[in-house]
This record gives structure tokens, sequence and C-alpha cells, in this order.
């Protein structure tokens, strides 16, 4: 830093004016647009991973204006929404002596849940499915709890008559902004997935990929190392393939497919050339016109 006048050996420095300079430079750094963290400022990354999505502080907003008949584009919200509806038409659901859906709720709700071709191959081996062999139902069931929308006392689950006006058609965008943000900001990715915790850390640049997505898929793009590179934040990536150097069977490009890839796809965020599919890794994926009808950034 140049100062104006020189000054002389008896004067002190003015340390005042040195910490509004450097908190000038500060200042400056942090809201100035970078290229190197996809053209995010330092301060609008640290709000999009440290602030509740889709509030005044947050650079990412949802579209909750969005009709129930636009949403049917997320299939899983869908499917969330109907097992509610089911709930409430039910009065409540009986649950486990460990805390599960009971197998009749876990079959009434399988085609929600589960494609023809799941239930064929789970069905050609077993005769019953449990709550937590329905993966997707046993995730949502935790994502409503989290969100308040589903409690469990004693022996069953209901829906509070203080959450049921969500399930009202004009508060469908509402409805998809708390289940959204309840799966991706305080569900933990990792249990689904059932790769080894130290993994989990991919979870933080859930908004950051849902930005770099909008810049990077906006064609078919086939999912390999190339891509991974181009949608995580670089210190996100170099901490996951530290944590990935004693696996031999499972790289970054599966982690990223599992934990967010999928997910999103689940929402209806991207498309996927292929049908039926359980792993993005080497398949070709785009963001959907859903997505952006959905998502913004400001």
């Amino acid at each position: 830093m140049i100062l104006p006048f020189p000054p002389s050996e008896n004067d002190e420095p003015d340390l005042d004016a040195l910490n509004r300079e450097l908190q000038k430079v500060t200042d400056t750094y942090n809201h100035t647009p970078n290229p190197e963290i996809g053209g995010f400022s330092p301060d609008m990354l640290m709000r999009l991973n440290y602030t509740e999505w889709n509030t005044p502080e947050s650079p990412l907003k949802l579209n909750a204006a969005l009709s129930l008949e636009m949403l049917r584009a997320a299939p899983y919200f869908i499917s969330l929404r109907n097992f509610l509806l089911y709930v409430v038409e039910q009065g409540s659901v009986k649950a486990t002596a460990t805390g599960n859906l009971s197998r009749k709720v876990v079959m009434d709700q399988l085609d929600a849940f589960w494609t023809p071709r799941q239930k064929e191959s789970w069905f050609s081996v077993s005769k019953v499915a449990n709550e937590e062999d329905v993966h997707p139902l046993n995730c949502g069931r935790y994502i409503l709890e989290f969100a308040g929308l589903l409690k469990k006392r004693k022996s069953t689950f209901y829906v509070p008559k203080s959450k049921q006006g969500l399930l009202e058609e004009k508060k469908a965008g509402e409805l998809a902004d708390l289940l959204f943000v309840t799966h991706f900001r305080k569900f933990q990715l990792g249990y689904n997935v059932r790769y080894a915790e130290k993994f989990d850390l991919i979870q933080q640049d859930a908004g950051y990929l849902l930005f770099t997505m909008g810049l990077q898929l906006k064609e078919w793009t086939v999912v390999d190392v190339a891509l991974v590179r181009k949608l995580l934040h670089p210190m996100t990536l170099g901490a996951l393939r530290e944590a990935l150097k004693p696996s031999r069977y499972v790289n970054e490009t599966r982690v990223l497919s599992a934990y967010l890839l999928m997910p999103f796809l689940s929402w209806g965020l991207l498309e996927c050339e292929s049908p039926e599919v359980y792993c993005l890794e080497n398949k070709k994926i785009r963001v959907s016109a859903f997505y952006r009808k959905w998502i913004r950034f400001k």
C-alpha cells in the first residue's frame, strides 16, 4: 500500500486508516465476480453455501409461482405429495416396531416410488418389500419428517393439521420449495447412496452445482471426469479426490452421479438420454425446461 505522505520516524501509524483501507480492499475482493469459482464473488458463494436457499440473503431463488401442473415435471415431488395425500386420506398409517412404515403402506406406495422394472426385478427374488428396501420411499419419509410434514406418535404416522393446507393445489409451489430445500440442505444425501461418510462433503456443493449445471449442461453432455471438473468447485473436487485415494471401485464421477445428479434427475431438473438409468456415469444429460422455469440465481 502507498501512503500519500511518507511518515516520519516519530509518527505513529494511523491504525484506523490502515484498517479502513484494508476493509475496502477486502470488500472489493469479496464482492467481485471470480471466474475461478464459477463467476460467483466469494461473498455470493459463501451465502449460497451457508444461507437458507430462497431467502433474501441467498443468490438461489426458486419460482414458488409454478402451478401443480408445471410441477408434475418433478417426479419425486409428485410422489412425496401423493404420499402425504394418502396419509391424510387414511387419517394415519401404521408404523412397525422399529419405526418404519408398515408393509401394507409400502405395498400401497410401490407404484409411486418404483418403476415397473424395479418391481419386477425385486419380486423375482423376494416375496415382500419393507420400507428400507424401497430407497426413494425410505428417504422420502425422512425428508417429510425433517420438513415437519410427517409426524410419528406411538405406532402411527400422521400429517399435522397445521401442515395439511400445503397440500392444496394452490400451495403446490410453496410445498415444492419446502421439500426441495429440505432434501438438499437438511437430509443427508449419503444415506441413500450408502457410500463411505468421507464422501458426504460433496453435498456442500449442491447449490454451486445447480448454478454450474445451467452453464455446462445446455446441450447433451457425457457424464465423465471432464464434466465433474466443470461442475464441482475446485476445492471440493480436490478434497473429494483425496478422500477417494484408498477406493478401488469408486471414482469422482460415480460419487457426483449418486449424491447429486441422480437426485436432481428425480426432481426433473436434468434429462437423461437413457431410460430407467440407475447411474449417470458415461450417460448423456442436459438441464431440463423445468430447470429453467424453477431455478434462478441473483
